[in-house]
Formats: structure tokens, sequence, C-alpha cells
């Protein structure tokens, strides 16, 4: 067994040296499949965050972003620094947007 040469334990504090060093617990982040699956399961009046709704659409939290900042994009709820979507909006604007041909005009 090895030991601890003296002057390394006199250079760490009395009280920090008898307490065990506690960790914190971390959850694990969500993956875009399970982000995508709590978007698809909200009631269409309910308020979906950016990663949800970027992860449901497959495209980065960057661009929705980008899209509020232009001022064009879906609408949305910001409330403080808390930026929401409303699901049935989001939904309708994305329907809004299909298209048959390269050569219709954008609405």
């Amino acid at each position: 067994m090895a030991t601890i040469p003296a002057e390394v334990t006199t250079s760490i504090p009395e009280h920090s040296r008898s307490r065990a060093i506690r960790k914190r617990a971390v959850t694990p982040k969500k993956t875009r499949l399970e982000l995508a699956r709590e978007f698809n399961e909200l009631p269409a009046d309910a308020l979906a965050n950016s990663a949800q709704l970027a992860a449901f659409l497959n495209c980065s939290e960057a661009k929705l972003e980008r899209d509020r900042w232009a001022g064009g994009g879906i609408p949305y709820i910001k409330n403080g620094r808390c930026v929401r979507y409303v699901k049935r909006v989001a939904l309708e604007y994305v329907q809004g947007r299909i298209r048959t041909s390269t050569t219709e005009a954008a609405a």
C-alpha cells in the first residue's frame, strides 16, 4: 500500500481530506428520437420546446433560432428567455409549406 507524503497532505485543508468527494448526478441527454416522440405525443395545444420541434422537423435548434432572429419561420411564444412553440400552429405552418413542384411560387 502506497503512503501519501506529508507535504501533500498538509496542503489539503483538513475538512476536505476527511470528506468523500460527491459527484453530481447528471441526467443523460435525450436522443433526437426520444425528443421527436415527445413532440408527437403532445396534445394539439401543448407547448413544445425548440429541442423537441427541431428533432421532429429533423433540423437543428440553431436553424429555428436563425428563423426567429430573421423574423420568419414558425410562430413562437417567448416568455423571458424561454421559447415555446404551440404544436398545432407548428404543424399548420409545416402543412402550409407543402409543394408539389419546384416551380410553385412560395406563399
